[in-house]
């Protein structure tokens, strides 16, 4: 119910929250940091290492563009 009030937090949270079934997803994961904070990025800070992460998996898992910019729309008529 509340995930049609909250897309984008709904998004986030699976994406977040999520357990892998197995050690593949994760090993990919390494190695896709590995990637991204190599020696020539040595100095990008750890939240926009995260950042650019989390935008890569997004758009690799064709979430809409729009659900992810859009800011979070509360509706007022919710307690």
């Amino acid at each position: 119910v509340h995930h049609l009030h909250f897309t984008t937090v709904g998004h986030m949270a699976r994406d977040l929250l999520c357990i892998p079934t197995s050690s593949a997803s994760v090993e990919r994961l390494l190695s896709q940091c590995k990637l991204t904070i190599s020696g020539v990025r040595s100095s990008m800070s750890f939240e926009t290492a995260r950042r650019r992460i989390c935008c890569q998996h997004w758009m690799k898992a064709r979430v809409d563009a729009d659900v992810v910019r859009t800011p979070l729309q509360i509706d007022e008529g919710i307690d």
